[in-house]
């Protein structure tokens, strides 16, 4: 399916990679145990203690069994309740015990990957102040809001929907049944990771709806930004735009350059800089020579993907590199700059609000504009607050949810 990529979102396409990651989604091998220690004869004529060594199969098969356990007791506890049981509603969207106990299982079997076993005592403490219990409910509470508040945001701002995504969203379903064999073989998948075809419906309308809701306030890209309110954000967030001219401390195969070839490295960026410097009066003149010099006679192979300088905010360059570029106003040139990678000649520039950055899109991996990664934050940071200030009511005690007690029938 076709999903919008916003990075600050959680896309649950993602989760179909295995089929989904969750409860028996991350089967882990927890590896063969230690050879036991051998302790020397207390004489020489004892006869020295022998040890076998385990056998890499057997203790193989006992990982296995042992996380097959696990996962058996995950998927029995979720029967505890039918997964269309409504345990809260959030904003007025419910949420169903499906839902809340898929994120439960799936922090618990990630926890079984370190400790082999489920928590013996749920109320034992995990940090100073918080317990195993409020930390597995808290955090299955947290996610379960994220989806709700995206229909209920969607349904307040009229961007629910549309036909044609609800038709994609059951073509998308229809690749998945094929994929596995058939509706049984997808359920049993479906049930291998604590979860149902409802939920796991759900989360793909949620991220749909969130897709909607930027979209209609920002723009899917930040197009509903206007050029000031993006370099409004980026002088907020610390951003700048730079350009330089590197002289490389190694040579094309890597190795470090001796003295003199150091030396010589410094006498060709003071006759750079004299140069550039006598240009200054003339923006367009420096910026056209700087690109020149820039094209020809640098050791940063990045800058081909970046014709248009770096754009970043602070605490992504080398200390020396940032503290240099922030130091200047726009179109100036610094002095030179000595670095980790070399001698620097930086020329700041004004911020392009549609230039490529260094933040990523974490769906992608691709570059995004300085307007995207504004839409993207702004976006981030409504999300955050709509879920901090969403209204959630408890259905039958379920807030209180004893663990130890859900898990106790199991034992």
């Amino acid at each position: 399916m076709k999903t919008k990529k916003i990075t600050a979102l959680l896309l649950c396409a993602l989760l179909l990679t295995g089929l989904l990651a969750g409860c028996g989604g991350q089967k882990k091998d927890a590896g063969p145990s230690p050879a036991p220690e051998t302790s020397a004869p207390p004489e020489e004529t004892a006869a020295p203690e022998t040890t076998s060594e385990p056998d890499p199969e057997e203790a193989q098969a006992q990982a296995e069994a042992q996380a097959q356990a696990i996962i058996d007791t995950l998927m029995a506890v979720r029967e505890t309740y039918p997964a269309d049981t409504v345990i809260c509603t959030v904003n007025g969207f419910e949420v169903t015990w499906g839902m809340y106990y898929y994120f439960l299982s799936g922090d618990l079997e990630e926890l079984t990957y370190y400790t082999h076993s489920l928590p013996g005592d749920f109320s034992e403490s995990l940090t100073d102040d918080v317990t195993f219990a409020d930390y597995f409910k808290n955090s299955a509470r947290s996610q379960c809001v994220y989806y709700a508040v995206a229909q209920t945001k969607a349904a307040e701002l009229g961007a629910g929907l549309t036909a044609e995504q609800e038709e994609e969203i059951g073509r998308y379903w229809e690749k998945i049944v094929e994929s596995y064999g058939g509706e049984e073989a997808t359920a049993q998948a479906l049930r291998e990771s604590c979860l149902d075809q409802e939920t796991f419906l759900t989360f793909l309308r949620s991220n749909e709806a969130l897709a909607n809701v930027m979209d209609q306030l920002y723009g899917a890209a930040g197009e509903r930004l206007t050029d000031e309110q993006v370099t409004a954000w980026a002088g907020e967030n610390g951003y700048a735009r730079a350009k330089h001219i590197l002289y490389y401390f190694y040579d094309d195969q890597g190795q470090p350059l001796d003295e003199a070839g150091v030396a010589a490295l410094k006498v060709k960026a003071d006759e750079t800089l004299a140069e550039l410097q006598a240009l200054s009066e003339d923006r367009e003149a420096l910026e056209a020579r700087f690109d020149e010099i820039m094209a020809t006679d640098t050791g940063d192979p990045g800058l081909a993907d970046f014709p248009e300088g770096y754009t970043f905010p602070a605490g992504t360059m080398y200390d020396a590199f940032e503290e240099a570029t922030f130091a200047l106003e726009d179109y100036a040139l610094s002095e030179i700059v000595e670095s980790q990678s070399g001698y620097h000649i930086i020329l700041r520039l004004p911020l392009l609000p549609d230039g490529p950055t260094l933040d990523r899109n974490s769906s992608t991996g691709e570059y995004m504009t300085l307007r995207e990664s504004a839409a993207n934050d702004m976006f981030s940071q409504d999300l955050a607050g709509w879920i901090r200030d969403a209204e959630i009511v408890w259905n039958d005690g379920f807030e209180d949810l004893d663990l130890n007690a859900l898990f106790a029938s199991e034992d």
